[in-house]
This record gives structure tokens, C-alpha cells and sequence, in this order.
């Protein structure tokens, strides 16, 4: 076992003394329950050492940047601290708080979230949780909104994984309104790994994203919740991948992936989504990304939804990039939903975008702004425009430094090919189409 010296625990010696005791049992020396105390012992004490060791060991990785490694350790070890479906939930806390690797073993776990403040279960720093075909369900009603089965709160270097499920079970919440209460709650934390695990049947959201630094999230299914599948409101450094995004129904936005800050202060930077698909989602628009804070930066590449995501920045200096997506996209206004802010940057490039019949614009946008988009190499088919190109609606608006270049097939444009309704400029305007 790589990072453990398990040399120190002395096994050898371990074994010998069990075998010598079975012997004096066996002899009358000693009789059976000292021998069990003594092995309980032994056991209690092995069960310290190997947890000083992997916590040192997790410790060590994280300085020396191998956190991942230590999880791939610890996995193909199965070195693990167990529990089981007939623990109570105070028991089964005690033990994630205690141990630096927990295994949820396979079953359905039960948790009532006013037992424990305002979660099912808290996740402290420097922890491996492996849900292993455990599903964790919320059980009862509740009277608040601001609750989470799994809580990842102002913590560093955590790893949820396995093949879990965690069920919020929204159908047992009596409450009239609301958009909270959520699967998954990561909130101020560092480091934070999520794999493979379902979040199903929220109230509010499948995952829960704010204020944290470090984020990896891979191969998730979010199915079912109430707002969204997953909402990023502010962090930085977050990569999400290979993950699906199905059904969210019940209360506005009902997206996929909802990325909208709270504030104006908020940090939404280097916010990374890759290889992901969107379907079955109640919103027109299965991303939806509200952007009020300045200086964001936000990559969607390779995703698959229904809807071409609609970009609003009201904040200044951001950029947005969608890139080798597609879009097999619902009816809707428009193609392209913007709202740009002053100096900003969008960029759609390189996307397929089939089936819009019935749009009215290419471009059209809510605010004063329509600056500095790039529409390059993408592919339209099967598309009615029946109003206008671009759309500027007030003698207000700003709109230049729009670059457009498409690539059509069964496109017909029933209106003219660039209209500006009043616009105060329109420097910089490149337009580019072929058949």
C-alpha cells in the first residue's frame, strides 16, 4: 500500500500472538473473552494507526500536489472505515468525522435533516467518501428551506465518489413555494472532487455551487430536480466534465446548468464545462447564464442541449465562450439571446445549431448593448429567420464589433439581412454567409 508503512503496525508479530492465544485457550491458560478483549484491542489500535497514516498520507499528498494519487490509493486498497444502512444517522456523522475514509456500503440510508442542524450529512476537510451503490434519501418532511443532504462546507481537499445516489425525494416536502433544498451544498471550500454520483429529485437544486476555489466535477447525473440541475453562483477554477443534465422541473429557471451570480462582488472566474449534455429540461433554455459581476470568464466546450444558452453580462470586462457545441434547439425568439454589457466578450464558435424553425432573429438582446460578439464558423440547417438579422431596438443602444461568419443548409431568410431599428452606432459590423 503505497504511503503507509504498514511494516510499523507489526503484523506479523499480530498474527503470531492470535495464534498463540488460540493455543492457551485451547490449553485452559486463558479463557475466551480476555483473548477477545486483547484482539479487540489490538484491532482498535490498528484502526488508529491506519487512520494517522492515511490522514499524514493525504496531508502529504496535497502539499506535493498528488491528491488524486492518494484516492487512487486508498480505492484500489479498499482501505476504508464502513458503514452500514442500520446505523443511526448520528452514528454513521460520528464516523465521517472521526475517519479520513469513509465506504458507504450498498443499501438506502434514511436521513432526517432537522436531526443535524440544517443537513443530512457534513463533510469535514481532508475526507474520501465512496458511496458504494449506497443511496442516501431523504426521509420526512421538512419546515425550512435551506437544507442539503450533503453538506461541503468551509472545508479543503475532499473527495465524494463512487456509484451513489443522493435522493432529496422532493415528493415528501409539503412546502407550498420555494427553490431550495438541495442534493449537494459545496459552499466556501477548496479542493473538492465529485464523481460519478447521482443527484436526483431536489427541491431546489441538484448541486449547489458558491464561493469555492478548486472545483472537479465528472461523469454526475443530475435528473429531476425542481430548479436546477446544477447552479454555479460564484467561484473560480471549476472543471465540469462528462456529465448529464436531464428533466428540471417545478420552479423558474428549470435549466441544466444555471451559471447566475447573486451580486455584483460576486468572482465567477476560469469556469470550465466540457463534454456535458442538457435534455428533457422545462426552461427554453437548458444553460442559462446570467453573469451581473465584472472581470467573469466562462468556457462551454463540446456540450449538447436544446437550446442555443443565452448569454446576459451586465458586469464589464467578461468573457464567454461556447465552442464545438451543439444545439438541436427548442422554438425560441432567437438564435443568439444576448445581453453583452460594456467590453465584454462573446464568442460562439465552431457550434451546429439544427432546427429553428420559427426564430425571428439571429441576434437580438435585452439592455443597451450588443458589442464585441463573435459568431465564427458555425453551422446553421434548418432554420427560418422570419425577423430581422440583428436586432437594435432603441436610439440608445450600442452595437459594433459584431462578427458574424455561418455555414447554412435548408436556411431561408424571410426578412432583411441586417436591419439596425435606430441604433446610436454601428461601427464594425462583418457578415459573412455561405450555403
Amino acid at each position: 500500500f503505497p504511503y503507509t508503512n504498514f511494516h510499523e503496525l507489526n503484523l506479523d508479530w499480530i498474527i503470531k500472538k492470535m495464534k498463540e492465544d488460540s493455543e492457551l485457550v485451547q490449553a485452559g491458560v486463558k479463557d475466551i473473552e480476555t483473548v477477545k478483549q486483547e484482539i479487540e484491542k489490538m484491532l482498535a489500535e490498528m484502526d488508529v494507526i491506519i487512520d494517522a497514516k492515511v490522514e499524514q498520507a493525504i496531508e502529504n499528498a496535497i502539499e506535493s500536489g498528488e491528491f488524486v494519487d492518494i484516492i487512487a490509493a486508498v480505492a484500489n486498497k479498499n482501505i476504508y472505515y464502513c458503514v452500514y444502512p442500520n446505523m443511526s444517522q448520528t452514528a454513521i456523522q460520528t464516523a465521517i468525522n472521526e475517519h479520513t475514509a469513509i465506504k458507504f456500503t450498498p443499501g438506502t440510508y434514511y436521513v432526517y435533516i432537522p436531526e443535524i442542524n440544517d443537513y443530512g450529512y457534513s463533510i469535514p476537510s481532508n475526507r474520501i467518501v465512496f458511496f458504494d451503490d449506497a443511496t442516501i434519501i431523504k426521509n420526512g418532511n421538512f419546515e425550512h428551506e435551506y437544507d442539503s443532504v450533503l453538506l461541503v462546507n468551509n472545508v479543503e481537499n475532499v473527495r465524494l465518489f463512487g456509484n451513489g445516489t443522493i435522493n432529496y425525494n422532493r415528493e415528501m416536502t409539503q412546502l407550498p413555494s420555494g427553490e431550495h433544498g438541495m442534493c449537494c451544498t459545496v459552499f466556501e471550500s477548496t479542493n473538492v472532487y465529485i464523481d460519478g454520483l447521482k443527484f436526483i429529485n431536489a427541491f431546489g437544486d441538484g448541486l449547489y455551487l458558491n464561493n469555492n476555489t478548486d472545483v472537479y466535477i465528472n461523469n454526475i447525473l443530475c435528473n429531476n430536480n425542481r430548479r436546477n440541475g446544477i447552479s454555479i453562483i460564484s467561484g473560480q477554477n471549476y472543471n465540469i466534465e462528462n456529465s448529464i443534465f436531464t428533466n428540471s422541473i417545478g420552479t423558474a429557471p428549470e435549466a441544466g446548468i444555471a451559471i447566475e451570480t447573486n451580486y455584483t462582488t460576486d468572482i465567477l472566474k476560469n469556469i470550465n464545462i466540457r463534454n456535458c449534455k442538457c435534455s428533457g429540461n422545462q426552461a427554453t433554455d437548458d444553460v442559462y447564464i446570467t453573469i451581473f459581476s465584472d472581470n467573469a470568464s466562462v468556457l462551454l466546450d463540446n456540450i449538447e442541449v436544446e437550446q442555443t444558452p443565452p448569454i446576459y453580462t451586465s458586469g464589464a470586462n467578461c468573457t464567454v465562450k461556447i465552442i464545438n457545441s451543439r444545439f438541436k434547439t427548442k422554438a425560441s425568439s432567437a438564435i443568439f439571446k444576448l445581453n453583452t454589457g460594456s467590453n465584454n466578450n462573446i464568442i460562439y464558435q465552431n457550434c451546429f445549431i439544427d432546427g429553428l424553425n420559427g426564430a425571428t432573429d439571429l441576434i437580438s438582446y435585452e439592455g443597451s448593448y450588443c458589442e464585441n460578439v463573435y459568431i465564427l464558423d458555425c453551422i446553421i440547417v434548418n432554420c427560418t429567420l422570419t425577423g430581422r438579422a440583428v436586432l437594435a431596438r432603441g436610439s440608445r443602444d450600442e452595437v459594433g464589433n459584431i462578427h458574424i461568419k455561418l455555414f447554412t443548409k435548408n436556411v431561408s431568410i424571410d426578412a432583411p439581412v441586417m436591419v439596425f431599428a435606430s441604433a446610436r452606432t454601428n461601427p464594425d459590423i462583418e457578415w459573412s454567409i455561405e450555403n
